[in-house]
């Protein structure tokens, strides 16, 4: 089972990254991205987060939930960047897996920095022509 998801909600509301003021006045723009919950069986995404920085920096929250009581579900998160013309991979920026007992529920982070592809693609991303992409797989165990 796979359930992939673009974010390209997010650039429809203007293609602009968000900028904030720091404490010290610095300027930072960043491009957040979320995605909602979806379901398969009894394995539940609750929501996952990516945050993407101009300076190749990048952080991901994930949640998940087991509703069964007797299965076991091993859980794949993929966070990619992706052409929107034509959903074709530029590049991977972060993966984890874990596995999922009954009844549990479990958050997932993984964060970077200096990731080459996001660097020299934040401008794309901006504009909307490369989108972050979320991919969530499921197996039973």
């Amino acid at each position: 089972m796979g359930a992939t998801e673009e974010a390209g909600e997010y650039f429809e509301q203007g293609n602009e990254a968000i900028t904030i003021v720091m404490e010290s006045e610095e300027l930072v723009d960043y491009l957040p991205y979320r995605w909602g919950q979806q379901i398969w069986k009894n394995m539940i995404h609750i929501s996952s987060e990516l945050i993407l920085y101009p300076n190749g920096a990048f952080e991901t929250n994930s949640i998940l939930k087991d509703d069964s009581r007797h299965r076991k579900y091993e859980n794949t998160l993929t966070f990619n960047l992706r052409f929107k013309d034509s959903n074709n991979l530029l590049c991977n920026i972060s993966s984890v897996s874990g596995n999922i007992s009954p009844g549990e529920q479990k958050p997932y982070s993984t964060s970077g920095q200096n990731n080459e592809c996001i660097k020299n693609n934040f401008a794309l991303l901006k504009s909307g022509v490369v989108v972050a992409n979320f991919e969530w797989s499921c197996a039973e165990r």
